[in-house]
């Protein structure tokens, strides 16, 4: 069985090392499908990539290609190298929303290629909240994720009602998270007085530079937690420029209290969640965000705005409409030490169905399906 799983993210290469944070994770799903995996993925630029995990592809082939960013790099470098490798496959696997992923979805029709397709995120609201020239693209490429979507052979949703709604697939589908967690314990202590603690902090683990992650309007919120509580600040981790938030954070008198720790490893990621009081994803989309399962397993209390696979995830009480900081106030006024110990037992709880052996066995099923399927095809011919 020959795979091409068509990547639309970033790897670094050094002396023939390759840095990911997720690939080996991505690696070893699609092993299970085919003993001859290719991978296409973009020159990365990142700056510390020893921090990232080094991929083996001892027993794959990665194809590395310049980053579809210009219509220079799509049309003469990368659709090229995309075409040929899909030629050889017989199964093409992508992630959408993605420029890669239309291009895969279109050639493999073409050329008559089953198809697996991850939905990923909604593309309507990540364009439609990025900037108004996204505002201009978003109904052309909610409708071509949609109809590509539609087409494929077999899909994986992140979410289990959400994107499914957004993006219907009437073939072999499956709802089943791209995260995974291991190895946590419920911490029932972490929230034994709460509101008397010296400090309390928030958290978000984001990108700090892309707007519609919406840390700004935590920032914009500091004011009036700090006149609720005691002290309290705001920890953000992620890569980016942090000029905007700075701006923020100055017009609104709150500079010493948001701290901004950089793009972090997986062993920080955690301290992080171990330290935090509350975890906050305030984002204008998410798919199914990785970061709140892992704050979730961590025993944090959460809330976040309601977009995206939020719902299937938080007490609904712990959920607000999305720039609505009066809402978000509202949620922090009806806090108390038993209602946040709740939560927290709550989200622990449900971040257990998201355990390694729990994923692996809904992907194993599904994945067995396709092989099934592909075989039976490639008998036929």
């Amino acid at each position: 069985m020959k795979a091409l799983y068509i990547y639309p993210h970033e790897s670094k290469k050094v002396n023939n090392n390759y840095y990911h944070p997720h690939l080996n994770e991505i690696l070893d799903r699609y092993r299970y499908i085919a003993n001859d995996l290719t991978v296409i993925i973009s020159d990365g630029k990142l700056n510390d990539f020893s921090r990232f995990n080094k991929s083996s592809v001892i027993n794959d082939r990665l194809v590395i290609f310049p980053k579809i960013n210009n219509i220079k790099n799509l049309i003469f470098k990368s659709k090229k190298n995309i075409i040929d490798e899909i030629k050889k496959a017989d199964l093409v696997i992508t992630k959408l929303p993605s420029f890669e992923g239309n291009i895969a979805v279109k050639y493999a029709h073409k050329y008559d290629k089953k198809i697996l397709v991850e939905v990923v995120g909604c593309v309507w609201d990540a364009l439609w909240n990025h900037s108004f020239k996204g505002k201009l693209i978003a109904p052309y490429m909610f409708f071509k994720t949609r109809s590509n979507v539609r087409r494929a052979d077999y899909v994986m949703y992140v979410t289990n009602d959400f994107l499914q709604k957004r993006y219907p697939n009437y073939n072999y589908n499956i709802g089943c998270s791209d995260v995974f967690i291991k190895d946590h314990k419920f911490n029932q202590d972490k929230y034994n007085n709460i509101f008397n603690k010296d400090k309390i902090v928030l958290g978000t683990l984001a990108a700090i530079d892309t707007k519609y992650k919406s840390q700004d309007e935590i920032i914009k919120l500091l004011p009036f937690l700090n006149k609720k509580f005691t002290h309290v600040e705001y920890h953000l981790a992620g890569k980016g420029d942090s000029s905007f938030l700075k701006s923020v954070a100055k017009k609104y008198g709150v500079e010493d209290k948001v701290k901004f720790l950089g793009l972090l490893d997986k062993r920080g990621v955690y301290n992080l969640l171990d330290d935090i009081d509350f975890y906050i994803q305030p984002s204008k989309t998410e798919g199914l965000c990785r970061s709140l399962i892992e704050a979730m397993s961590m025993s944090c209390v959460c809330i976040a705005a309601n977009v995206g696979g939020n719902n299937e995830l938080l007490d609904h009480d712990f959920i607000y409409p999305k720039d609505n900081l009066t809402s978000l106030k509202d949620i922090f006024n009806k806090l108390s030490e038993d209602s946040v110990k709740k939560n927290s037992s709550y989200n622990y709880q449900k971040s257990l169905d998201f355990s390694q052996e729990i994923i692996k066995e809904k992907r194993e099923v599904f994945y067995n399906q396709v092989l099934s399927d592909l075989q039976n095809t490639l008998l036929s011919h």
